[in-house]
């Protein structure tokens, strides 16, 4: 494992990326106490680690990564309450806020306030998007309705000129 370790630090320096030493930890299903040097670095072996929001170790983990994920839902949304307790908000669109939080849980789960401040973008998205829809269907039955009144009216033009003229229409 070290000698791979070694050959990625070699190869991620060819293409300008380096390898954070203090970050690198390494995990394995073997029992040893053998020790990982990169550059005169020793990396830290785990039992588990979390990454994107997920734990990972080779025992099961289940339980507690259920717990995890449901304290960072009540987290969220307590983080996000402005949204889902809007009452002017639509439902749809407190919808799609939810949407937006499930597929991206790491992101909403950070402890700043990115995650606030995306789902309020992305409800304000969903919200301009549906006012275009709304728009456009609008936009459509009146062209319609124009249209149709037009086609009434040339009609009605025909019939009376018919008429006056004395022309019949039978």
């Amino acid at each position: 494992m070290e000698e791979q370790l070694n050959t990625l630090n070699i190869k991620s320096k060819e293409v300008g990326l380096k390898m954070h030493k203090g970050k690198t930890k390494f995990m394995t299903n073997y029992e040893n106490d053998d020790t990982i040097q990169i550059e005169n670095a020793s990396i830290e072996k785990v039992q588990k680690y979390k990454y994107l929001g997920k734990s990972t170790c080779m025992k099961d983990l289940t339980k507690e990564e259920v717990d995890i994920r449901i304290r960072a839902g009540w987290s969220c949304l307590g983080r996000n309450k402005e949204i889902f307790l809007d009452k002017n908000m639509p439902l749809s669109l407190k919808k799609q806020a939810v949407k937006h939080l499930v597929h991206y849980p790491s992101f909403s789960r950070r402890g700043n306030n990115n995650s606030t401040a995306a789902a309020a973008v992305t409800v304000q998205v969903v919200a301009v998007v549906v006012v275009v829809v709304v728009v456009v269907v609008v936009v459509v039955v009146v062209v319609v309705v124009v249209v149709v009144v037009v086609v009434v009216v040339v009609v009605v033009v025909v019939i009376v000129v018919a008429d006056i003229s004395g022309f019949s229409t039978k």
